[in-house]
């Protein structure tokens, strides 16, 4: 098979692969619809006029300190990476200088990283397999930060989402069963997460090295990981990144406990048992992790909520009507996105103004 054979199958698989994730994303959005339907929720979904005002309240105050504390998280790490590139690592990126970061660069002050994470977190929600996360990644070299210093800041937000993450799910899981053991269980894993973050760059680089010629975006990938593994953070910034992450994960997740609790007043169903919050907890962290797949649903809308209600079916943890999941879902979508109006708003006034300078 020659040159321009291999480049047309290659065309027809990237083809048909974009086929199959958006016909999978009708069928979870349509499913959804069904559901509705079968279950007679739809009558139900104009209910938000009856949901607690107080709570309600409580939820778009707590989910507005969790997007603070994500974008303070930003600007812990774009501020402590170092600027110089040692001198082996720097072979790696070749002749790339705009990825690199330098003493003169500016770091964006916290209002423009809140506003452009904002944006960011819309963009998440609204685009498949999480691909919004590089929207940060633009947004700030629009701002005028180097690749290599942004994406590095994405890339270690990823890993401490992750392993924070874990540790939530096991504290969510065990702590029924015994309060120390979850306690325990869970900061073992941070820890253990917090070292495996320091040691894996140096892999990560050997290993991206090793296959530089079959990335088209080495370089950037290069110095992604150069740049990571330029972070010697200080003992005690590394628990100020720990517990940034920690605590805008609890503020997020008592969010949307908030929101559920809200919603119970305009679906008559009783509010669950304060027991029940470490199972909505894991609820909530699956159906984010089934909406985060290329094929989710338009918008998220689908697999987020058939992946919630199957899973209360199937185990009898926490039943609650689909129309109830589909609307906390429409409005953390609704509040997310009139986020982000508001932030790019304010973004391209600000660059206005700059211009009339």
């Amino acid at each position: 098979m020659n040159g321009p054979e291999k480049s047309d199958v290659k065309d027809t698989g990237k083809t048909a692969l974009k086929l199959l994730t958006v016909s999978l994303s009708a069928m979870f959005s349509l499913a959804l619809i069904l559901s509705l339907i079968k279950e007679n929720s739809l009558d139900e979904v104009d209910q938000i006029s009856q949901f607690d005002g107080p709570l309600l309240t409580l939820y778009m105050l707590l989910s507005s300190l969790a997007l603070g504390l994500r974008a303070l998280r930003y600007r812990t790490i774009l501020q402590c990476s170092q600027s110089k590139l040692l001198g082996s690592q720097s072979k790696l990126l070749g002749s790339r200088p705009r990825l690199l970061a330098t003493n003169a660069e500016k770091i964006p002050n916290f209002t423009v990283i809140l506003l452009i994470t904002a944006i960011r977190n819309a963009l998440v929600d609204a685009l498949p397999a999480r691909a919004g996360e590089l929207s940060f990644i633009g947004l700030l070299h629009r701002e005028g930060v180097t690749l290599g210093r942004s994406s590095a800041a994405f890339g270690l937000t990823l890993i401490l989402d992750l392993y924070v993450l874990v540790a939530i799910a096991a504290f969510s899981l065990t702590i029924q069963t015994s309060p120390l053991f979850a306690f325990t269980l869970s900061l073992a894993i941070l820890l253990l997460g917090r070292l495996i973050m320091h040691i894996s760059c140096g892999i990560a680089i050997k290993g991206l090295w090793q296959l530089r010629h079959k990335f088209r975006l080495r370089h950037f990938l290069l110095a992604t990981i150069s740049i990571k593994h330029q972070l010697h953070f200080k003992s005690h910034t590394s628990n100020i990144l720990l517990l940034q992450t920690v605590l805008l994960r609890l503020g997020k997740y008592s969010a949307l406990v908030a929101l559920l609790y809200a919603s119970c007043p305009a679906f008559a169903i009783a509010p669950p048992p304060l027991s029940q919050i470490p199972a909505a907890t894991m609820l909530f962290i699956l159906a984010e992790g089934v909406a985060s797949l290329p094929a989710s649903g338009f918008l998220g809308f689908g697999a987020y909520e058939l992946s919630w209600h199957e899973t209360t079916r199937l185990t009898g943890v926490m039943q609650t009507d689909i129309g109830q999941i589909f609307l906390i879902h429409a409005i953390t979508q609704t509040w997310g996105y009139s986020l982000a109006l508001l932030a790019f708003t304010l973004l391209v006034l600000r660059k206005k103004k700059q211009k009339t300078r």
